[in-house]
């Protein structure tokens, strides 16, 4: 990883406070983003709807009701997705200590599902792509889940059909002064992790083209991905360490971070994949997928991309440092090339199978984002429910 000046913690927010407060031993540390998410999708009929919509099924004689009804209408309705905000200890498991989800803050997450997952595909794509192909059923817990032996899961997602989403209390309810940490954040906790389980259930439908899964298939180890550090991970050509589980798990966490991931990251992640050596070409190639991520400012001296350090030299221009990268002659050798080919074969698929222009989809959830604070402010924050 390169030495940023001002080195960025992910997690250097009221999420990553709370975690040190609670004194265990967090699995986030040892897996990123989310590796604590259980990953599979079984033979789901995914009709055009599993629920009843001729009727609400809303408890009008609720406290809840009216955020109730809100819900049914804005992911039921349309969505055909389910989101369960109650505590049911039978389906939070005996096993882990958890604390149900605060009544504001579930409304907030509902809020953020819809901005920054529904919207994007649906203005991509469409409510029918959502309707067919997206989990049926959110489940918002208010804390981490802890074992006994003090492990915490961050996230779990069953068979691409339910994803829980932990830690909803933490969410910033400083509506409209969300820092650029707090979207990191947000991303680490919760929306990698919608992405990923996505791109699992899509490539059930689809299969992982051959030409994916043979890229780095001498590297895959699934119980030694743990070990890797981000930088070991991009010098071997995947965009995490939990990519290096398995081929599936690595089409998953490259779909959800050519999504997700923002433009300091995925320049993290080039340096470090270029860092011992190229082929001749892939100067042009670092270009275009740079060019197609959308990344801006790739000039701008103020960019940490622009001041930094790799292999013991400064660097205050990241074109200069590309000019000065060694030379390889093995396609193998090329950590970038692996990377970049996948990237490259994961567009291919979707635009092929899904109609889905996927640079076109992260363009539209980055913009979201750097909106966030005028959309927490303006639309979520006067529409919250109080208790009746």
């Amino acid at each position: 990883m390169p030495d940023w000046p001002s080195t960025r913690a992910l997690l250097q927010t009221k999420i990553a406070l709370d975690m040190k407060k609670m004194k265990y031993n967090l699995l986030l540390a040892a897996f990123p983003l989310f590796a604590a998410v259980s990953c599979g999708v079984d033979d789901d009929d995914f009709t055009a709807s599993i629920f009843d919509t001729t009727t609400s099924a809303v408890d009008a004689t609720s406290a809840t009701a009216p955020f109730d009804q809100w819900l049914y209408d804005t992911f039921v309705v349309p969505y055909n997705v389910e989101i369960d905000y109650r505590y049911k200890l039978q389906e939070s498991g005996i096993d882990y200590q958890v604390t149900a989800a605060g009544y504001e803050q579930s409304q907030a997450m509902a809020w953020l599902l819809k901005y920054l997952f529904y919207q994007p595909y649906e203005e991509v794509l469409g409510a029918e792509f959502l309707r067919q192909n997206s989990p049926r059923q959110f489940r918002f817990v208010g804390s981490y889940a802890v074992a006994t032996d003090g492990t915490v899961k961050v996230g779990y997602a069953k068979d691409g059909i339910l994803v829980s989403l932990r830690y909803v209390n933490g969410l910033n309810l400083d509506y409209g002064n969300w820092t650029e940490s707090d979207i990191d954040a947000l991303n680490t906790m919760y929306f990698r992790t919608i992405h990923h389980e996505f791109g699992h259930v899509l490539h059930m439908r689809r299969q992982i083209p051959s030409a994916f899964r043979q890229l780095t298939a001498s590297t895959y180890n699934a119980s030694g991905w743990s070990g890797l550090a981000d930088a070991e991970a991009h010098a071997m050509g995947y965009v995490t360490p939990y990519a290096a589980m398995s081929y599936e798990e690595d089409f998953a966490e490259t779909f959800s971070s050519v999504i997700c991931t923002s433009d300091e990251d995925w320049m993290t992640t080039i340096i470090d994949a270029t860092a011992n050596g190229m082929l001749s070409d892939d100067r042009n190639k670092v270009m275009t997928l740079i060019d197609s991520l959308r990344i801006a400012g790739l000039d701008d001296a103020s960019k940490p991309w622009n001041n930094f350090t790799a292999n013991g030299v400064a660097y205050t221009s990241f074109r200069d440092y590309l000019d000065n990268v060694p030379v390889v002659t093995s396609a193998g050798a090329s950590a970038f090339g692996l990377l970049q080919r996948k990237v490259e074969i994961l567009s291919d698929w979707c635009t092929t199978n899904w109609s889905l222009p996927i640079f076109s989809l992260r363009t539209n959830v980055q913009q979201k984002q750097s909106d966030i604070n005028d959309f927490m402010r303006d639309e979520v924050a006067p529409n919250i429910f109080k208790l009746q």
